[in-house]
C-alpha cells in the first residue's frame, strides 16, 4: 500500500472515530511522501473535508499550497452541499403536494443518520426515491421547477423494459441553476440496487423526517437504508473510501438493536455473502470488532477471498481502473460470481453482457421484432455513436 494511501486511511478513520492500524498521532511525514498525490486520493475518494480533520487531530500539516487547495475543494462542497439540503426540502416537497411519496436516499440521508450531521459526509448529488412504478410520468411535473430528464430516452418510451435493453436504475435531472445532479429512483430501481424484491410500501411506512437546517427531509430509517449502502458499495466494488467509511461506522455503531435488525433485513433480502464481503474489507483497512448479529449474519458457502481482493485493488486506485477491459471481465468471473447464489443468477449475470446500450438503439432505431439483430451489431454502433458523440463535442467547441 502506498504511503500516502495509507495515511488517508488512517486519518480518515481517527477523524471518523474509527479505530485505526498504526499510530493516531504523527507530527512529520516519511521521506519521498507525495503530498499532492495525497490530497489528488482525498478529492478522487470524496474525502476531503473528513482527511483534512483527521490530518489536525494527529497533528500533520501540509505544505501551504496543497492544504489551501483542499482547503478550497471543501469550501467549494460545503456550498453544493447547502443548495442540496435547499433542493431536497424543496421538490420532496414538491411531490408530496402531488400525493407522490418520496424519500431522499445516500449521501445526504447516510450523513444525517450515521453521522448525526447533514455537512459530516460529501456527497454531490441528491438521490430520490420515489413509489411509483416508473419515473417517466413525473418528468413533466419536475420540469414545471425547473428540473429536465436528461437521460429519458426515445428508446424507454418505445421499448419500456423490454429484456433485451440495457435499463438504467434511475433518471437524471438537472437544473440550470444547480451545479450538482438529481437521481430518480423508481420502485424496480430500488429492487435494482438491492438486487431482491423488497416491500418498498414498508419502506415508506417506517420513514422518518430528517431535521436539516433547510427543513424536514423524509428519509429511511437507517435499518432500510443500510442494506441499500451496502448494495450499492458492492455494486461499485467499494472502489471509493467515502463508501467504506459509510459501512466501517455503520458496522462501528454501538446500537445493538439497529444490527440486529439491519441483520435481519440482510438474511430477509438474502444479501449475506455482501455483507461478509463488505465486512471483510472493512477490516482490511479498520480493526473493527463485529457485533454479534453482524457477524451471524455473514454465513457464505463460497469463498471471498478473490472478491475481496479485487475490490481492495480497486479502492486502492480509487476505481480509476474498474472500467478498463481486464477490469470489467475480473469484476464478472472473480468479484461478481461469489457473491451469486446459483447457476441461473450467474447465467443471467452473463446476459447482461449481451444487452443492448440505449445509445445503439438510438444509434439506428429499429421495430421491436428486430431488436435483437443490435447484438450482432453492436461493435459497429458501439463505433458509430463515438464517432458521433466526438462531432458533437467538437461543435460546441468550434462555437
Amino acid at each position: 500500500m502506498k504511503p500516502e494511501f495509507e495515511l488517508l486511511i488512517r486519518c480518515c478513520g481517527i477523524a471518523r472515530n474509527l479505530p485505526v492500524f498504526g499510530s493516531p498521532t504523527q507530527t512529520t511525514l516519511p521521506n519521498g511522501f507525495d503530498q499532492d498525490l495525497f490530497a489528488n486520493m482525498a478529492v478522487q475518494h470524496k474525502v476531503v473535508a473528513i482527511a483534512l480533520a483527521g490530518l489536525r487531530k494527529m497533528g500533520i500539516a501540509l505544505k501551504p499550497s496543497v492544504a489551501g487547495t483542499l482547503k478550497a475543494h471543501a469550501m467549494r462542497n460545503r456550498l453544493v452541499w447547502e443548495f442540496i439540503l435547499e433542493e431536497a426540502h424543496a421538490v420532496t416537497q414538491a411531490l408530496k403536494n402531488e400525493g407522490i411519496p418520496a424519500l431522499v436516499l445516500k449521501g445526504l440521508a447516510s450523513s444525517s443518520e450515521l453521522y448525526g450531521d447533514p455537512y459530516i459526509r460529501e456527497f454531490n448529488d441528491l438521490d430520490i426515491l420515489v413509489n411509483l412504478p416508473d419515473v417517466g410520468p413525473m418528468i413533466s411535473l419536475l420540469a414545471v421547477h425547473g428540473w429536465m430528464a436528461s437521460d429519458y430516452r426515445k428508446v424507454d418510451l418505445m421499448f419500456g423494459r423490454s429484456s433485451l435493453v440495457q435499463q438504467g436504475h434511475h433518471v437524471t435531472f438537472w437544473k440550470e441553476s444547480r451545479l450538482f445532479r438529481m437521481d430518480i429512483y423508481d420502485r424496480i430501481g430500488w429492487e435494482h440496487e438491492l438486487f431482491r424484491r423488497d416491500d418498498i410500501d414498508a419502506i415508506f411506512g417506517r420513514a422518518i423526517v430528517l431535521d436539516t437546517p433547510a427543513g424536514g427531509i423524509p428519509a429511511p430509517i437507517l435499518a432500510d437504508h443500510a442494506p441499500l449502502i451496502v448494495a450499492h458499495g458492492i455494486q461499485h466494488a467499494w472502489c471509493l473510501l467515502h463508501w467504506l467509511l459509510d459501512a466501517a461506522a455503520l458496522l462501528a455503531l454501538k446500537d445493538q438493536s439497529l444490527h440486529r435488525t439491519f441483520a435481519a433485513r440482510s438474511r430477509s433480502l438474502d444479501m449475506q455473502c455482501q455483507l461478509k464481503l463488505t465486512c471483510d474489507l472493512v477490516r482490511r483497512l479498520y480493526p473493527i470488532d463485529l457485533p454479534p448479529a453482524i457477524e451471524s449474519s455473514t454465513f457464505c458457502v463460497q469463498g471471498l477471498d478473490k472478491a475481496v481482493d479485487f475490490a481492495y485493488a480497486q479502492l486502492k486506485t480509487g476505481g480509476r481502473e474498474i472500467s478498463s477491459i481486464r477490469n470489467i471481465l475480473a469484476f464478472q468471473y472473480r468479484y461478481s460470481f461469489p457473491l451469486l447464489r446459483n447457476s441461473s443468477e450467474k447465467a443471467a449475470s452473463l446476459f447482461q453482457l449481451l444487452k443492448i446500450p440505449p445509445q445503439d438503439m438510438e444509434t439506428m432505431l429499429l421495430p421491436r421484432r428486430l431488436v435483437f439483430l443490435h447484438i450482432p451489431l453492436r461493435p459497429f454502433l458501439f463505433v458509430s455513436w463515438r464517432i458521433k458523440r466526438r462531432r458533437e463535442k467538437q461543435a460546441v467547441l468550434n462555437g
